[in-house]
């Protein structure tokens, strides 16, 4: 069995945000609108659902 030490790790990570650079730099600006709005969007739902869910859980 291999077990990771605290250096993979910090290279996994690093390697990680490597590829989010790279796959933000091949993004064209309606893609980041569109991503930026679909977040929203879900966000905006979560909160909705907390909302409803508290709603139900005082009365």
């Amino acid at each position: 069995m291999s077990h990771l030490t605290f250096q993979d790790l910090l290279d996994m990570k690093a390697a990680q945000q490597g590829r989010k650079l790279e796959i933000l730099r091949s993004l064209s600006r309606e893609d980041i609108i569109r991503l930026n709005n679909e977040g929203v969007a879900h966000l905006e739902r979560i909160e909705s659902r907390m909302g409803k869910a508290r709603q139900q859980a005082v009365t």
